[in-house]
């Protein structure tokens, strides 16, 4: 499958995964992470029950705290 994650393309042999295996796979912390997959928001606590199939759109958005 080829899915794009912030305007990159990333192939997987899979059809079907969880955006938290995804990121996993791609080594990518989840910490302070929300994602946009096809449109829909989850917020951190939710990436694993983001299903990304062949084509997904998904846009990953890294939230920092501080002042």
């Amino acid at each position: 499958m080829k899915i794009f994650i912030n305007d990159e393309e990333y192939c997987f042999e899979d059809t079907e995964l969880k955006l938290i295996n995804v990121l996993k796979k791609l080594d990518v912390n989840q910490s302070g992470i929300i994602a946009e997959v096809d449109g829909k928001v989850f917020n951190n606590n939710e990436l694993g029950d983001a299903i990304v199939k062949d084509g997904s759109k998904i846009e990953l958005i890294k939230i920092f705290g501080g002042g």
